[in-house]
């Protein structure tokens, strides 16, 4: 019987790993960097791993790396094959002197979406809050009776209805009527 595992298969591991020399080169890189940077494995063997990390985040991503010691875990800017910037969630690991020149593992995932979903969030929560329009936000279903509970209700609302926040969280919009 054959193995299914087959090396370099794209479904070994989403994240981006790295093991890193005591210089902060790259020694190893599995083969999601393609997906997480636009980029093959082989061309970034011996690369200083700080060369793909944007010039804010040098310091800070230095320091973790140069620590020598326990478990960090940062966001870094890393510039992508297509040349825009991604972020990614590291977590940078200093393996025992047991494990040779690679002495530190660099796990990094891409977070630019998520990062870009939270700041959508956070600009329709600031509009919701600051609108001069009552808005009001339930649940989808149920349509009937009961009906839907009211999850947010913006300053206005309140303002213009009289309700606290206490009062009408969880009620249906039926207590208008």
């Amino acid at each position: 019987m054959t193995s299914p595992y087959r090396p370099g298969a794209a479904a070994t591991c989403l994240d981006m790993v790295a093991l890193l020399d005591a210089d902060g080169a790259i020694r190893h890189l599995s083969g999601s960097v393609a997906e997480t940077l636009g980029c093959r494995a082989a061309d970034l063997i011996g690369t200083d791993v700080l060369n793909l990390i944007h010039a804010d985040d040098h310091a800070a991503a230095a320091a973790a790396i140069a620590t020598g010691q326990g478990t960090s875990v940062a966001e870094f800017g890393h510039r992508h094959g297509d040349g825009s910037w991604r972020r990614l969630q590291v977590t940078i690991e200093h393996l025992p002197a047991a494990f040779g020149a690679a002495h530190t593992s660099y796990i990094a995932r891409d977070v630019t979406g998520r990062q870009q979903h939270d700041e959508r969030l956070r600009l329709l929560e600031s509009v919701a809050t600051h609108a001069n329009d009552a808005i009001l936000i339930t649940d989808a279903e149920p349509i009937d009776a009961p009906g839907p509970h009211i999850l947010y209700a913006n300053p206005a609302f309140l303002r213009t209805t009289g309700y606290t926040l206490a009062e009408v969280i969880g009620q249906t919009p039926r207590i208008l009527q």
